[in-house]
Parts: structure tokens; sequence; C-alpha cells
């Protein structure tokens, strides 16, 4: 799928930023539809004369601040926009509201302020999972649920290394060791591996499920016992550890 062809919905109440997104996205070749807010998201996808495959969303909007968590839920309620890769946009203070969304669907996180690659990176990331979503077959719930589970603690992981600890994926596996990183050709510092982890599309069929729980372990030494992203990423673990093996 080219740029080209990928449509992203910008929900953004802040006209500067959302106006600086849509630059960005549209520079890089993304078609864009706008809103302010979740009552307008939800009629310019209702009138959209296509689905946009990937929608940022941000938390916080004038109609309360936690509108954006009920619009990614009305997002992934309705079977004809369930395929939406939503992106939270988020400040670090909402890190509990992050870990919500995740919860309800959200595939990935921006926290502002954000570099412009980053975003495009996510962007090309989420409308590639679409793909493979669409190619995905119909497996059993037990399967899923573990599957689930391995997913939800990498989430958890990687978004309190990111956030509370303000360190990048890629310190993260060079100092964990578990998974690999390169330069790309953009010169860009990549972990592909360790992103197949993060969704459960393009989980490997098998998971490592030691570097999963050793990844966790490690972020839990680095995150402090008062932030929620420590108990989450705790419960998620013992949830993953009481698996058989």
């Amino acid at each position: 799928m080219s740029n080209e062809s990928v449509c992203v919905l910008i929900v953004e109440d802040e006209s500067d930023l959302r106006n600086a997104l849509a630059i960005d996205l549209e520079t890089g070749g993304y078609r864009c539809l706008e809103a302010t807010e979740r009552v307008e998201a939800l009629a310019v996808l209702k009138s959209a004369e296509r689905i946009p495959e990937v929608a940022l969303v941000d938390l916080r909007m004038p109609s309360g601040p936690l509108a954006g968590l009920s619009l990614i839920g009305d997002i992934k309620r309705d079977p004809s926009w369930q395929r939406i890769r939503v992106i939270v946009l988020s400040a670090r203070s909402e890190a509990e509201t992050i870990l919500e969304a995740l919860r309800l669907g959200a595939i990935d996180y921006l926290v502002k302020p954000y570099e412009p690659s980053d975003l495009l990176a996510r962007i090309e990331r989420a409308a590639a999972l679409e793909i493979a979503q669409s190619d995905s077959v119909e497996l059993p719930n037990e399967t899923q649920r573990v599957r689930g589970l391995h997913v939800e603690v990498m989430q958890v992981a990687v978004f309190a290394w990111e956030v509370v600890c303000g360190k990048s994926k890629v310190d993260l596996a060079e100092k964990i060791g578990l998974w690999s990183w390169y330069i790309d050709a953009k010169g860009t510092a990549r972990t592909k591996t360790l992103d197949r982890y993060l969704h459960e599309p393009t989980l490997p069929a098998m998971p490592r499920t030691v570097h999963v729980l050793g990844t966790a372990r490690f972020v839990l030494k680095h995150c402090p016992e008062s932030d929620p992203c420590h108990r989450r990423l705790r419960e998620a673990m013992d949830a993953l550890e009481r698996l058989p093996r």
C-alpha cells in the first residue's frame, strides 16, 4: 500500500497542531481528514467517501478530558470502523489514560511534542498493520488470549520505558540484549523484531515468551512502583507467567 492510498483522520482541537500534522502527512504523500473533537470526528467518518486506514486521536478534547477514550470506543464498536488503526496523541501526564486507550484498541501512542519523522514512521507501521489484519485468519479463543497477553505485556513494557523512563525502544533493545536493532537506509534506528510483538497481526506464530517476560522484568526494575504503569505491567506479566508452558 503506497502512502498515496492511505487516508488518515486527524482528531485534534489545537488548530496549529492539527494543521502541522496535516502538512507533515500530506508532505509524506498521505490523504487527510480532520476533526476537532469526538462528535465532529464521528460525523466525518459517517460522511467520508472512504474509511480512513489510520486515526490520530488526541485524548483531551473540548467536550471532556477523556473524550478521546470515548471516540476510540465508538470506533472499535462499529463494525464498519473496527479496522481503523488508532494512534493516540497525548502528553506525558496521561500515562494511565493512554494505557486504557491501548486496552480499548489503540495500537500506538505519540507523546507531545513529537518528531515529524517519528510520526510518519508510526503511521507507516499502522497502515502496514491494516494489511496484515486483512490477511489474518480466525484463531481459537484460547490462542487469541495467549497471543493477546504477549502483546499486552510488550505494549505496556515499551510504553513504560518510553514514557515513564523517558528512553527509546532502541535504547531498550540495546540495554536488554534480547532484541536486535539496526540503522535503515535513511539513517533511522529501527527495532523491527521487537515491533512485531506490539500488535497481534504481526506477532510471530511462536512468540518468544522468555524474551517477553525478560523485557517486562527489566522495565519493572526501572519503572517506579508508584507509577500506574508498574502495576499494570506487573499484572499483565503475572497473567502471562501463569499460562501453561
